[in-house]
């Protein structure tokens, strides 16, 4: 009997330690699934239930109540590294006073400012009344009240001094015409050089009416009364001067169908006889058998005339000496040419 009582105080000793065990396993277990640094593996351990508290009647039974608990390792299951996971930061946007001004790139398309339209410049325009056509190239004009000879740029008109020139006479006469188209009332614009080297003037001379504003030099190149003769510095409007020579020579206007060529020869019965107008204070005219050239047609110098007489006679018939329009009286002294024989 004392002994039956030993062996139920051992089998009641056995049941306490496996209960006190469970219990500490359970606890160590929570306490793992606390603390753990990651997320916690479930373990697939059965959990112990109620029924544990009725004790086995036998050592059999205890036996088999504790291999119904697996001893659990303290070691984690799962190898949890413990590098720093460094959370992703917002990178800090610049505030607009405080980004800085980049250059441009190469590819990108830079941004024009809006240009103004360019302002025409205005022509430096001297008003100038005309006196007289001296031929097709070369005029006088009164310029604030100085008479001054002009020589138009850039183009060249045959010829009326010496021997006829094919189409001289009608040069002269189309200048005539277009700057009495418009009162004689023109404008003169200066390229670079003031004057040629016989002291003329270098200008443009400009028409300006009712329909618009002209270039004389180009409007006589346009019509085939004159070619382009371009002295650099002077090259402003060389090329719409080209441009109009040949529009003209296509067209073969003017001299350019009516003569072999420019500056060619013309057959031209020389007059010999014409009435001379009375001079100044004179009584009446008179006919002459040495006047060579019409006094009121183009200019005329001392060297067109083989004598003094011939000269004297032309200076007479255009009004000398009251008026020396050719200029042939250079002392005013009522004769003309005096060097001449």
């Amino acid at each position: 009997m004392a002994e039956t009582s030993r062996t139920g105080q051992r089998s009641g000793s056995r049941r306490t330690w496996l209960i006190l065990g469970a219990v500490v396993l359970l606890v160590i277990v929570a306490s793992s699934a606390l603390f753990s640094p990651g997320p916690p593996a479930t373990p697939t351990q059965p959990t112990p239930t109620a029924q544990a508290t009725t004790a086995p009647t036998s050592l059999t039974a205890a036996s088999t109540v504790a291999a119904s608990f697996t001893p659990l390792s303290l070691e984690p299951t799962a190898t949890f590294s413990q590098a720093t996971v460094a959370e992703p930061t917002a990178t800090p946007q610049p505030s607009p006073t405080d980004a800085p001004t980049l250059p441009p790139s190469s590819t990108s398309t830079p941004t024009l400012a809006p240009t103004a339209t360019p302002t025409k410049t205005p022509l430096a325009l001297i008003p100038a009344k005309l006196a007289r056509v001296v031929d097709g190239d070369t005029m006088d004009f009164v310029i604030e009240g100085r008479e001054e000879r002009v020589r138009l740029i850039g183009v060249d008109t045959p010829e009326t001094n010496g021997g006829p020139i094919c189409y001289g006479q009608e040069a002269t006469g189309k200048a005539a015409e277009l700057i009495g188209s418009v009162g004689g009332n023109v404008l003169l614009e200066k390229d670079i050089s003031e004057t040629d080297r016989y002291g003329r003037l270098l200008r443009y001379v400009w028409l300006e009416d009712a329909a618009g504003r002209r270039m004389l030099d180009e409007e006589l190149v346009l019509a085939g009364y004159a070619q382009v003769s371009t002295f650099p510095p002077d090259v402003k409007y060389a090329d719409r001067f080209l441009a109009a020579e040949r529009n003209a020579r296509a067209a073969k206007r003017g001299l350019w169908g009516a003569c072999d060529y420019f500056g060619a020869p013309i057959a031209q019965p020389v007059p010999t006889s014409i009435v001379v107008p009375p001079p100044s204070g004179g009584s009446g005219g008179e006919p002459s058998g040495g006047l060579l050239y019409d006094p009121n047609g183009p200019d005329r110098d001392c060297s067109d005339f083989s004598t003094h007489q011939q000269a004297q006679d032309f200076f007479l018939a255009a009004g000398g000496p009251a008026r020396d329009p050719h200029r042939l009286d250079g002392d005013h002294d009522g004769i003309a040419c005096e060097t001449l024989p």
